[in-house]
C-alpha cells in the first residue's frame, strides 16, 4: 500500500504547462511486485532496493537508485525480488500522450526503459522539495509549482542517462552535448563543432538527430533557458541582465524564447519561485 497518493488531475492551474502531473504516489517500503496494464504514462524513481523490470517478455535487473518508465496501454511486471529488500519508490503519472512531450524536451528516450541515476543527491533534494509542496497542495496555485517540481526532479534523474556510445559518431555527438552543457550561455557554432569532429554540417546533423531528440539549436536554447530559470530564482539580477548573461542581445527576444519554453514570462517565473530560496522557507 502506498505511503502517499495525491491526485492533481482536477486541480486548477493558473499557469498551465504541457506536462501537468495527474497523480503522485510514494511508497517508502514496497514489498510486493506490481503486475498490471498501465493506462497513463508513468515515471518511477527508485531510491532504494533491488529487483527486476519486465516489459514485452524482456527482463531488466533493477538496482537503485534508478528510473523506470511505464508506457500507456502496456502491461508491466516490476518490483522487488526479495521482500526483505527496502524498495523505496516515487511514481509520477501523466496523461496518455505525454510521453511525446517528454521526448521532445529530451527528458526520456523511447529506446531506454530504465537507467541508473547519476546524481542521487540532487534527485533526493528535488524529491524533498516536492514532498514539502505536497503538504500545501490545497493552496491556490500549488499545482503549478508541483508540476514544475516534478519536471525538475525528472530532469535531475535523467541527467547523463545515456548508455555508452556504440560508435564514433555517437561518441562525437555526446562530446558535443557535454561541451554545450558545460557552457550553456555560449554562442555555439555547430558547423565548427562538426568540423572539429571530422563531420560536415549535414553529416553532423544527421548523426545528432539520430541520438538526440531535439535539434542542436533547440537543445542549446533549452539549456540556456533552464540556466536563466536558476538565475531568476537564485540572484537579484534584472531580467535584462540575465538575458545578456544568457547570450541574448535583445531582452524582448529572450522573454519570447523563455515564454515559449516555460509557458510564462521571466518576471512571472521569478515571482512564483524565488521565495522558495529565501532563508527560513
Amino acid at each position: 500500500m502506498d505511503t502517499l497518493r495525491v491526485h492533481l488531475a482536477q486541480m486548477p492551474r493558473l499557469y498551465p504547462m504541457r506536462l501537468p502531473v495527474q497523480t503522485i504516489g510514494y511508497n517508502d517500503h514496497k514489498t510486493v511486485r506490481t503486475r498490471k496494464k498501465f493506462f497513463a504514462f508513468e515515471v518511477s524513481i527508485i531510491f532504494s532496493g533491488v529487483g527486476t523490470y519486465i516489459r514485452k517478455r524482456r527482463t531488466w535487473e533493477v538496482a537503485a537508485p534508478c528510473v523506470l518508465i511505464k508506457w500507456p496501454e502496456e502491461s508491466f511486471d516490476y518490483g522487488p525480488t526479495d521482500p526483505r529488500s527496502v524498495w523505496e519508490e516515487l511514481y509520477l503519472m501523466y496523461e496518455p500522450g505525454s510521453q511525446a512531450e517528454f521526448q521532445y524536451r529530451g527528458l526520456i528516450n523511447p529506446k531506454i526503459n530504465c537507467w541508473p541515476i547519476q546524481r542521487p543527491a540532487s534527485v533526493r533534494a528535488e524529491f524533498t522539495q516536492l514532498m514539502t509542496l505536497l503538504t500545501q497542495v490545497e493552496q491556490l496555485g500549488m499545482a503549478d509549482r508541483i508540476d514544475r517540481a516534478c519536471e525538475l526532479l525528472i530532469m535531475e534523474a535523467c541527467w547523463t542517462a545515456h548508455p555508452p556510445p556504440t560508435d564514433r559518431a555517437e561518441e562525437a555527438v555526446r562530446q558535443i552535448q557535454q561541451a554545450i552543457r558545460a557552457h550553456p550561455f555560449a554562442d555555439h557554432d555547430f558547423a565548427a563543432l562538426a568540423r572539429q569532429h571530422g563531420f560536415s554540417p549535414a553529416t553532423f546533423r544527421r548523426h545528432w538527430n539520430r541520438y538526440v531528440d531535439q535539434p542542436p539549436a533547440r537543445y542549446a536554447m533549452t539549456l540556456r533557458v533552464h540556466e536563466a530559470c536558476r538565475l531568476l530564482v537564485e540572484t537579484n539580477l534584472t531580467v535584462a541582465e540575465i538575458a545578456f548573461q544568457a547570450g541574448f542581445e535583445d531582452p524582448l527576444y529572450f522573454s519570447r524564447c523563455f515564454h515559449r519554453l516555460q509557458g510564462t514570462a521571466p518576471s512571472s517565473y521569478r515571482a512564483r519561485f524565488a521565495h522558495q530560496n529565501l532563508p527560513g522557507k
